[in-house]
């Protein structure tokens, strides 16, 4: 009679080969169909679109970064706004206008713009403008009502104030002021206001017409 624990062991050592034999040999189908080898088949290929990545990029955080219109910034140093003024009218902060290349960049040409406008102005107004006249496409004035000419454009005289600042301004010049002292007039003052301490000013200056 056999040991039912030797059986037993038996058994459970052969059972694993068992299994792996019948895994690897072909699988049968019902007649008609092809039989396939299950040890070499793959798992299907997926298709980039269809990879999901195991591992995503973490989000590295931070600030976001901040847009200058610098269109406005060329807008505001044109009328010479200082850069502080600037970062009050955007709302950003001063410290990162400084750090930013291309608004320095622009705020030095628009600045140096701004002076040249302004320059242009000044010696516009001081030369003076002749006023422009309607004319037709021939180039002949047009005539109103009363045939006097029709003014397009306004003009102006010569501003002498601007042409003295500038002047000044660029030039150097100088209002030249020559004072003169009558000398006889001061000793005569000097003399009247010593001898009379103590008494009025008009008795005092009676007294030295008498002399």
């Amino acid at each position: 009679m056999v040991d039912l624990c030797v059986l037993r062991t038996s058994l459970r050592m052969l059972l694993p080969m068992v299994v792996n034999q019948r895994t690897t040999q072909d699988i049968r189908y019902p007649e008609g169909e092809k039989m396939v080898n299950t040890s070499s088949m793959t798992s299907p290929q997926l298709d980039d679109s269809q990879k999901t990545d195991s591992n995503p990029k973490k989000n590295k955080g931070g600030r976001p970064k901040i847009k200058i219109d610098y269109e406005k910034v060329a807008r505001y140093a044109h009328i010479h706004c200082t850069q502080e003024e600037i970062a009050s009218l955007l709302d950003i902060g001063y410290s990162t206008l400084k750090a930013d290349k291309q608004f320095l960049d622009v705020y030095k040409k628009a600045l140096d713009g701004g002076k040249k406008s302004l320059r242009r102005l000044q010696f516009e107004k001081a030369e003076g403008r002749p006023a422009e006249l309607l004319r037709d496409k021939d180039g002949n004035t047009i005539l109103d009502d009363k045939r006097r000419p029709i003014i397009s454009r306004p003009g102006y005289a010569p501003d002498t104030t601007m042409q003295i600042w500038l002047g000044k301004q660029q030039l150097g010049q100088r209002d030249h002021v020559e004072l003169g002292v009558d000398r006889d007039a001061f000793a005569v003052a000097v003399v009247i206001r010593d001898s009379g301490k103590g008494k009025p000013f008009k008795e005092v200056t009676k007294r030295r017409k008498d002399v």
